[in-house]
C-alpha cells in the first residue's frame, strides 16, 4: 500500500523502532532455558518417581572426567601437572570429591578386614582347590621365609599385624578377584594418580558439589578449567605443553544451552524482522503496526 496519502513522521518511526530494538535485546538477555525434562513428567506415577530418583542421585551422570594430556613421556611432569590440577579443583569449592584419595585411604582397612574374615570368604570348592595346596609343609615354609624377608626390608614396614592374621597369604587369592574392578588393563596407578601405559595421559575424576546439569554451575566449572589450563601453560613453560580435555554432564548441559540459545536468537531475530516489514507494508498506520511488536 502506498504511503503518499499519509503523513508519516519518520523521526517517530525511528524512535519507536529503537525502543522496540532495546526492549528486544533486554528480553533476549533475560531468556532462560530449563533443561530439567523430569519436571514435565507425571509426578504421581511410582515408576516414574523411582526413575526420577535414580536419575537425580546416580553419581556417574554428574561426575566430571578430566584428561591431562602430555606429548612427552615424562611421568614426573605428568604427575606434577595432575597434582596441580587436582589441588586447584579442591580449592575451588565446586567439587565434593576429587581424585582417588578416599579409595586409597580405604584400601588398607579393606585388606585388614579381609584378613580378619577369611573363614567366611571361601567356598568349599575354593578351599579344596586353592587353600588346601597351600597347607603343605613346603608351601608353608616358603610362605614363612617370604614373610621374614619382607619384614627385614622396607616393604615389610607396618605389615607385621597383617602377617600375624594371615601368615600364608590367603588374602591374596581374594584380592585377585578385585582385578575385575579395574576400569582397564591399560592403566597404572602412580603416586595416587591413574596414568595410561604410554605415560601421556593422566585421568582425574571429580564429583560436583551440586547437579552438574545446572548451567550456572557448568559455566563456573568451564571458567575454572580454562584458568587451570592457563596456569599449567605458565607453570610448565618451556616444556611440552599440556592439554586438558573434559567430559561429563556439565559439558553437555552447557553445549545444549549455548546451541539452544543461539538457535532461539536466530529464529526470533529473523521472525521479528520479517513481521516488522510485513507490518510496515500492510498496516495503513505503520506506527500502530510497529507497536504490535512490543513484548
Amino acid at each position: 500500500m502506498a504511503f503518499k496519502n499519509y503523513d508519516i513522521r519518520w523521526s517517530v518511526v525511528v524512535c519507536v523502532a529503537l525502543a522496540i530494538g532495546m526492549l528486544f535485546i533486554i528480553a533476549m538477555n533475560r531468556l532462560s532455558l530449563d533443561f530439567d525434562i523430569t519436571a514435565s513428567l507425571p509426578q504421581s506415577d511410582p515408576v516414574l518417581s523411582d526413575a526420577r530418583y535414580i536419575i537425580q542421585n546416580h553419581p556417574i551422570q554428574d561426575r566430571i572426567v578430566i584428561d591431562v594430556g602430555h606429548r612427552g613421556q615424562d611421568i614426573g611432569f605428568l604427575v606434577e601437572a595432575g597434582t596441580l590440577v587436582e589441588k586447584r579443583l579442591r580449592e575451588s569449592g565446586l567439587f565434593r570429591k576429587v581424585g582417588f584419595s578416599e579409595e586409597q585411604q580405604a584400601m588398607p582397612h579393606l585388606i585388614a578386614d579381609i584378613a580378619g574374615r577369611l573363614p567366611m570368604l571361601f567356598s568349599e570348592k575354593e578351599l579344596r582347590e586353592k587353600i588346601e595346596p597351600l597347607l603343605s609343609a613346603d608351601r608353608v615354609r616358603e610362605a614363612l621365609r617370604s614373610n621374614i624377608r619382607q619384614l627385614a626390608g622396607l616393604e615389610g614396614v607396618g605389615q607385621s599385624a597383617l602377617m600375624a592374621k594371615d601368615p600364608l597369604g590367603f588374602r591374596n587369592i581374594l584380592l585377585q578377584r578385585m582385578a575385575y574392578l579395574a576400569p582397564s588393563d591399560q592403566i597404572d596407578f602412580h603416586q595416587g594418580h591413574m596414568v595410561s601405559r604410554d605415560r601421556r595421559h593422566l585421568l582425574l575424576i571429580a564429583e560436583p558439589a551440586t547437579a552438574a546439569t545446572d548451567t550456572v554451575y557448568a559455566r563456573k566449572v568451564e571458567k575454572l578449567i580454562q584458568g587451570v589450563a592457563q596456569e599449567l601453560e605458565k607453570s610448565f613453560s618451556g616444556r611440552d605443553s599440556f592439554a586438558l580435555t573434559t567430559a561429563g554432564a556439565y559439558r553437555a548441559a552447557l553445549d545444549n544451552e549455548t546451541s539452544a540459545k543461539r538457535d532461539t536468537r536466530q529464529a526470533v531475530v529473523f521472525s521479528t524482522v520479517a513481521i516488522a516489514v510485513l507490518l510496515l507494508l500492510g498496516f495503513p498506520r505503520p506506527l500502530i503496526g510497529l507497536l504490535a511488536l512490543l513484548p
